[in-house]
């Protein structure tokens, strides 16, 4: 993912008013939402100006809830590093 996003960011360094956050979904285990925060953390990093923060995104009521990650959600905290993170509610079928 980390190669797909760098690529990404080189891309569009010429557009000012594009943002983005890397999203990933409820339903990954704790290793991919670790790795997927170790590479935002790397391209927020490198491209501060566009890379704005990190989601879980998915149908909410078929998955493990947010505190689920929370081991993993704190990575960036206990690094010291300043990870926004745009969680919201609602994802659901019913």
């Amino acid at each position: 993912m980390y190669g797909l996003y760098l690529l990404y960011f080189s891309l569009i360094s010429s557009f000012s008013s594009v943002l983005r956050s890397v999203c990933c979904r409820g339903s990954e285990n704790q290793s991919s939402i670790a790795v997927a925060l170790k590479d935002t953390i790397k391209l927020r990093a490198e491209f501060p100006d566009y890379m704005v923060g990190f989601d879980i995104v998915g149908q909410e009521d078929s998955g493990p809830p947010l505190i689920y990650f929370i081991e993993k959600l704190l990575i960036p905290s206990q690094t010291g590093v300043d990870l926004p993170y745009f969680f919201h509610a609602g994802e659901t079928s019913k």
